[in-house]
């Protein structure tokens, strides 16, 4: 548990959003944190870390992460945070809103695993959880 803890608050120094605030992480901002892995379709992987009741959109947009627009700031009426859950973690991620649901009937790209990423909070069950964000054809 020592090692993790040790590895977490290096990661978490290196992080952008607690180096660009100027403020040092404590052991309750530790404590609270979830890390989110997004996995790119190249294959490349980036890690962030967010607060316990964030939501998966919230640490790719802290984080500039690729294909996660959000243009609607997060209140569930677009679909460009649209994400894929990977595995057992979509079960983790929550029941769907309808209103999510509503709006994934019109993504042509919706997948059995597709998510808004506004829609998915995170909590300690989700550390670790993988997404990938959804490429649309331009």
């Amino acid at each position: 548990m020592a090692i993790r803890s040790i590895r977490l608050t290096a990661d978490l120094l290196e992080s952008s959003r607690w180096l660009t605030d100027g403020n040092q992480p404590t052991t309750k901002d530790v404590a609270e944190l979830v890390r989110v892995i997004f996995r790119h379709p190249d294959g490349s992987t980036e890690s962030h870390f967010g607060k316990v009741g964030e939501s998966v959109m919230d640490v790719a947009l802290d984080n500039g992460v690729a294909g996660i627009r959000a243009q609607c700031g997060g209140g569930c009426t677009c679909s460009t945070c649209h994400c894929y859950v990977t595995g057992s973690w979509f079960e983790l991620s929550g029941s769907m809103h309808p209103d999510e649901s509503e709006m994934l009937e019109y993504t042509p790209e919706r997948q059995a695993n597709s998510r808004l990423s506004c829609q998915i909070r995170l909590t300690k069950s989700l550390d670790g959880i993988v997404v990938r964000p959804c490429v649309y054809d331009t």
